[in-house]
């Protein structure tokens, strides 16, 4: 998303996200699983909220999968 960009109609997701983000900062674990299809948004959405906090922020992206293998997700349940 360009810098300036204004993400409309998020602001429930937004408010769900910071949510994560201020639990994480008190040090609570976690993790979250964003899908959907193309172009929905969820990059931008992502973008967003990252910019606005100064915790670490890791992404995982998979390609040609609706769904996260069952390695991948073994692995986040053991990292939260």
């Amino acid at each position: 998303m360009p810098a300036g960009a204004i993400l409309l109609g998020r602001d429930q997701e937004r408010g769900t996200l910071a949510g994560l983000i201020a639990a994480a900062g008190q040090g609570a674990s976690g993790a979250l699983v964003l899908h959907g299809e193309a172009g929905m948004g969820k990059t931008a959405l992502l973008d967003d909220v990252a910019a606005t906090t100064a915790l670490p922020v890791a992404r995982v992206e998979t390609e040609g999968s609706s769904t996260a293998s069952p390695a991948l997700t073994d692995a986040l349940v053991a990292a939260v």
